[in-house]
């Protein structure tokens, strides 16, 4: 079945700023939505991932930074789609880049649990 990388852009303030403007209820709301989507995943989630502090962007990125990642295993382009449309970072502002991982190891099969089309993207 082919990986697919979900970026998670957000709004640009750098998460621990956005967090310290929550109260002790809205932090653990938004902890709770992000693991809730990722528990209705299932076992499409190949890697849960990380969210990303702050960062550094080169280019265009149209008002929005990488807030985080995760690996989602599903059938086609679609299907992952309508998997990324639950996701918080939509509720939160930002939204979900879908990227489908290429194997460039050769082995013939979508190499993202190998790790090199990961490491890669």
């Amino acid at each position: 079945m082919p990986t697919f990388l979900f970026t998670y852009r957000v709004p640009p303030q750098p998460m621990d700023e956005a967090m310290a403007g929550l109260d002790d209820a809205g932090r653990e709301a938004r902890s709770a939505a992000w693991m809730g989507w990722f528990q209705a995943l299932g076992s499409s989630v190949v890697e849960i991932g990380n969210p990303v502090n702050d960062a550094s962007p080169i280019g265009q990125t149209a008002g929005t930074r990488l807030g985080g990642y995760s690996l989602i295993d599903a059938p086609d382009a679609a299907a992952a789609a309508e998997l990324a449309k639950g996701c918080p970072a939509v509720e939160f502002g930002g939204g979900v880049e879908i990227g489908d991982i290429v194997d460039v190891s050769g082995s013939g099969s979508n190499g993202a649990r190998a790790g090199s089309a990961a490491s890669a993207a």
